[in-house]
């Protein structure tokens, strides 16, 4: 078995010169519900950096994220990184810049403004999910998003307690 890193270059002719950048480590297996989650919210901070830095400081690519999809079907099959387009010539630059900016994160952790921020785009998404429900079907159909989401912006509700543990959202929680 290849121990990492590994690095690969595909060549493909095209009309427009362009690299095609997928540069990541091995994410969560979909059973790992605390480490995707927690990856979620990593994904979701070091977009922000990411599209920051190399977008509009560097002007390097035209579209950055990062992304977090946990294996489903095969263990060890998930993936966490970066991915983008770029200039040929720009990319193996963006790609290293994008791996520094992600083992820093790894490293040091997001900041509580990063946090706030984070707190309130998965907030923002749950109202407007809650906003589109028009059916008590449609309830059981976003349960599980919207438990993903509280437990990914850690949304304490006073009420929920050991004694009722499924409680999904209180009023307090969107105030």
């Amino acid at each position: 078995s290849k121990k990492g890193p590994l690095e690969d270059i595909v060549k493909v002719e095209t009309i427009t010169p362009r690299a095609v950048v997928l540069t990541g480590w091995r994410g969560a297996d979909w059973k790992e519900v605390k480490e995707r989650r927690v990856l979620q919210i990593a994904s979701q901070i070091l977009s922000a950096r990411l599209r920051d830095e190399i977008r509009e400081k560097r002007g390097l690519t035209y579209s950055i994220s990062c992304m977090a999809h946990p294996g489903r079907v095969y263990a060890g099959s998930g993936i966490f990184g970066a991915f983008f387009t770029a200039d040929p010539e720009k990319a193996p630059e963006a790609a290293k810049i994008a791996r520094d900016m992600m083992e820093l994160f790894a490293k040091e952790g997001p900041t509580e403004a990063e946090m706030e921020t984070t707190r309130k785009q998965f907030k923002n998404q749950l109202e407007e999910t809650l906003k589109q429900t028009q059916h008590p079907t449609d309830l059981r159909q976003i349960n599980g998003r919207i438990r993903a989401l509280q437990a990914r912006l850690a949304v304490g509700s006073p009420e929920r307690t050991a004694a009722n543990p499924n409680l999904l959202i209180s009023k307090k929680d969107l105030e």
